[in-house]
């Protein structure tokens, strides 16, 4: 059980940052890309304004434009394409550290199981000693019932003071 729940935990790990790293990359190249759509938005809004320029329209209504409403049009849709990059990025991460953590925690629950199952060795306390019985008509320690000389200042099994 204890091997297994390890193995859960480190298939979480790897598949996580699989998830994460191919998720990234793609967020990479899906910008990139749009990037490049950008781009070429720019150069050919460029190039309309020079033919606006150099054939003189004169009063050049950009509402009235069909190619300026596409370029407008266009440029938001790239910006709502970044957005719902970075959102798709942002949510794809947090559900594979979700799942990924549900299958850590699995790994974790698992191998405690597995260690609960296995048998543990059982301390039993060693019995207390009997206290010795002092011989009859001699003395005996207050504390273990060792036998004490006449006379005797303190015990000399458990160093206890016998009063005086």
């Amino acid at each position: 059980m204890k091997a297994i729940g390890t193995l859960l935990r480190i298939i979480a790990i790897i598949l996580f940052f699989a998830l994460f790293v191919t998720t990234a990359v793609s967020y990479s190249i899906d910008a990139e890309e749009l990037k490049e759509s950008r781009e070429e938005l720019e150069e050919e809004r460029d190039e309309h304004d020079d033919e606006i320029m150099y054939e003189e329209y004169g009063d050049h209504d950009s509402s009235d434009c069909y190619q300026c409403e596409n370029f407008d049009d266009r440029e938001k849709r790239y910006d709502r394409s970044e957005t719902r990059n970075i959102l798709s990025l942002v949510l794809n991460i947090t559900s594979y550290l979700f799942y990924s953590g549900i299958l850590f925690g699995l790994g974790q629950l698992v191998a405690a199981k597995g260690k609960k199952s296995e048998p543990e060795a059982v301390q039993i306390p060693a019995p207390a000693p009997a206290p010795v019985q002092a011989p009859v008509g001699t003395m005996a320690c207050p504390n273990c019932g060792n036998a004490i000389r006449e006379g005797a200042r303190f015990c000399n099994k458990c160093g206890t003071i016998i009063g005086n």
